[in-house]
């Protein structure tokens, strides 16, 4: 029993040495715990792991089979490629764990400047020669592009024979001669660009003078547009490299001034050519017109022959009218006459109105004569019941009649307007609508049998409308004639009134006067109002600024009424309109700069051309010399052109130093021009010494001062002004501060 106890202990399939794995399980040492196919294998000369290798895994071991394990060196043996005797190779891998990357290869940047070879470093021992090295003048490739020193402002690096400035060391164009290449290239980069190259129409300033496109060798023509219709006139063009504003590329108006004129007008009949097709006015033009066949020449036409034109073909006219083409007495025109004809071509032959016609009152009495009141019937023949007479004023009486005996009945018999006239025992009557007794004088009589009512005898009565108005009534101040003596409030005191429409108890004197003993409606006894139209406008009212009004009828409004608005009223005062405001120096009436005033009323001064200026008695004495042959009324206002004011002395010396002064000038001879301020040897009320002993006088309002040096003057000889002479000129003109 012992032996099969110790034979099952020793079988293949028991973990006998309790490490959790038998043999059968790939145990290959079941007799030691610490190997097994769950052990990590270490550096212990043991297949630990029962993978049939010793030691494998550990760093003492050769993983990888390249003959180097993790303690000899290998970095990574896990890679035979990997080891201290691989070769590096430019995959980014430390393939001869150096501890660097790719070194000695092409992708190592060996010279630290951030470039390889691979990266195109031409120099990879220069960290100052590299793709994105700048280009220096120094015989070297410093940016590895194939060339030496391009780039710098002394190489020409586009071959076009010019450098940017000089001297000029080198050009990649080898045909260039370096000691040759002139400077002034202003685009290095470009061969079409240089000095010597031609301007095209590219916005590239190629012959480098600063201007674009000037001058180009390829401009464009553009022709005038001037109606903007999109066609320009061939007469007309610019060649600029740019279309200019209001020109086209096309040359095909035919009439550059009219916007309808051009190759796509419509051609309408107006005399001109509208679609440029050298034809004026042809029958398809949109608005030509249909002409049709007048045959019979009464200008009425008819459709049987139709022609479209723009002029009316000989023998057409304009409308298809006529309905009898072959008769020219027939037409739309034509008179219609008695003939039972379709004279007027209205469809209708002899209709009322007719020529020849006669026109047919009702005679409904029988009496022959006509209803004046009825109402009147056109015909070519009399109606029944119809006659042409229109007298009869009663025609339901066949008693009544024009020409009947009148007789006293308060009938008008022989229909002449008044009833009972010349009949037996008549008189005329007249209205007296008033009452009192005295009939209209302006009324038609009425002839009658008896007084109508309301009507008398007596017709002397001037207003039939007041029973207060007659013959001998008593006259009263109230503008009527109340006595009908044709003078009205007479023997009653009269004063004049003329029309106050605005109420403001002035009235328009423009307006007819009334005289009368009171003041009639709407009229006062005061006149001299100048807008009779506003109530804020008469004599003495207040002046109201910027309405527009001559409240005061002062015969000056708003900004021109001084007193009232101008010195007051800021809005009037307006730089060039004449008047010198509060805040103004001056004011000539117009902005212009360079007459003494300027454009914000300012005086100013102009010194232009003056010969020579001092200061005297506290203000600024100017001298300026006239010109030669020029007559002095040019030179009345001429301080005053230049702000200044003509030289007045303020002293004896102050006037003897401007003679002294102005004869220092050219110490021969001196002739002052002043403004009428000098007579009898003085000036400005002061004596002064002069060759004279009184002043000169123009009729130009001037005066002159003398101071000779000689008698005798010769410009030309002394080198001198012009002397006061038979070819005289005026020397001096003295001005003076404003």
């Amino acid at each position: 029993q012992t032996m099969q106890l110790l034979s099952v202990l020793s079988s293949s399939d028991v973990d006998n040495d309790g490490d959790g794995y038998s043999e059968e399980e790939g145990d290959c040492n079941d007799a030691n715990p610490s190997i097994s196919p769950g052990t990590e294998e270490t550096l212990n000369g043991l297949d630990d792991d029962c993978d049939g290798q010793v030691d494998n895994g550990t760093n003492g071991f050769d993983d990888d089979g390249d003959g180097f394990s993790e303690v000899e060196g290998d970095c990574n043996d896990t890679d035979p490629s990997i080891n201290p005797d691989a070769e590096e190779i430019c995959d980014g891998i430390d393939r001869d764990c150096d501890g660097v990357l790719d070194n000695d290869t092409e992708c190592f940047d060996d010279d630290g400047d951030g470039y390889n070879e691979q990266d195109g470093d031409c120099d990879d021992t220069n960290a100052a020669i590299s793709p994105m090295a700048q280009e220096t003048l120094d015989g070297f490739d410093n940016d590895c592009d194939g060339q030496i020193d391009e780039g710098t402002v002394h190489f020409d690096d586009d071959g076009d024979c010019h450098c940017e400035v000089f001297p000029c060391y080198g050009s990649v164009n080898t045909i260039c001669n370096p000691a040759a290449v002139p400077p002034g290239d202003c685009d290095d980069n470009d061969a079409t660009v240089s000095p010597v190259a031609l301007e095209l129409c590219d916005g590239i300033d190629q012959d480098c003078n600063g201007v674009l496109d000037d001058n180009p060798i390829n401009p464009s023509t553009w022709y005038l547009d001037s109606d903007g219709d999109g066609y320009g006139d061939l007469t007309q063009s610019a060649q600029t490299c740019t279309q200019p504003v209001g020109y086209v590329a096309n040359s095909s108006d035919c009439d550059d001034t009219d916007l309808a004129t051009a190759p796509n007008g419509l051609e309408s009949c107006d005399g001109f050519d509208n679609d440029c097709d050298g034809v004026i006015d042809e029958a398809a033009s949109i608005d030509a017109p249909d002409w049709y066949l007048d045959f019979d020449g009464d200008g009425y036409g008819t459709s049987v022959s139709v022609q479209r034109s723009c002029n009316q073909p000989t023998g057409y006219v304009g409308n298809d009218e006529d309905c009898d083409d072959s008769l020219p007495t027939n037409s739309p025109i034509a008179v219609e006459v008695c003939d039972g004809v379709d004279n007027d071509c209205d469809g209708v032959a002899d209709e009322s109105g007719s020529m020849g016609e006669g026109t047919y009152y009702p005679d409904l009495d029988g009496d022959s004569f006509g209803d004046m009141f009825g109402t009147p019937f056109s015909s070519c023949s009399a109606p029944m019941g119809m006659v042409s007479d229109s007298t009869d004023c009663d025609d339901s009486s066949a008693a009544v009649y024009v020409g009947a005996s009148e007789l006293c009945d308060a009938v008008d018999n022989d229909c002449d307007g008044q009833i009972d006239e010349g009949a037996p025992g008549t008189s005329n009557f007249y209205p007296d609508l008033d009452g009192d007794t005295f009939g209209d004088m302006f009324a038609t009589p009425v002839s009658s049998c008896s007084a109508p009512t309301g009507m008398v005898s007596d017709s002397t009565d001037c207003d039939d409308s007041s029973a207060a108005v007659y013959v001998g009534a008593p006259e009263l101040c109230d503008g009527i004639d109340n006595d009908c003596n044709s003078v009205l409030d007479d023997g009653l005191g009269l004063q004049d009134f003329w029309m106050d429409s605005d109420g403001d108890t002035w009235g328009d004197g423009n307006s007819a006067v009334v005289q009368a003993c009171s003041a009639p409606v709407g009229m006062v006894d005061t006149d001299g109002d100048c807008d009779d139209t506003s109530a804020s406008v008469y004599p003495g009212a207040q002046e109201v600024c910027l309405d527009g009004l001559d409240n005061d009828c002062s015969g000056d409004a708003d900004c021109d009424d001084w007193g009232a608005c101008r010195d007051i009223e800021q809005t009037c005062w307006v730089c060039g309109d004449g008047y010198t405001d509060v805040n103004e120096q001056c004011d000539d009436g117009n902005l212009n700069s360079g007459d003494g005033c300027d454009s914000s009323c300012q005086s100013e001064v102009n010194l232009t051309d003056v010969y020579t200026s001092w200061g005297s008695e506290g203000r600024t004495v100017y001298v300026f010399k006239s010109v030669s042959n020029t007559s002095l009324s040019n030179y009345a206002t001429f301080c005053e052109d230049r702000g200044l004011n003509w030289f007045v002395p303020l002293s004896q010396n102050d006037a003897q130093s401007a003679i002294t002064n102005c004869y220092n000038l050219d110490s021969y001879h001196t002739w002052i021009i002043t403004y009428n301020n000098t007579s009898s040897g003085m000036w400005g009320g002061f004596n002064v010494t002069t060759d004279s002993t009184g002043g000169d006088y123009s009729s130009s309002g001037f005066s002159g001062i003398r101071k000779w040096s000689s008698s005798y003057c010769e410009p030309e000889q002394y080198n001198v002004t012009n002397c006061w002479d038979s070819g005289h000129v005026y020397d001096w003109l003295i001005c003076e501060d404003a």
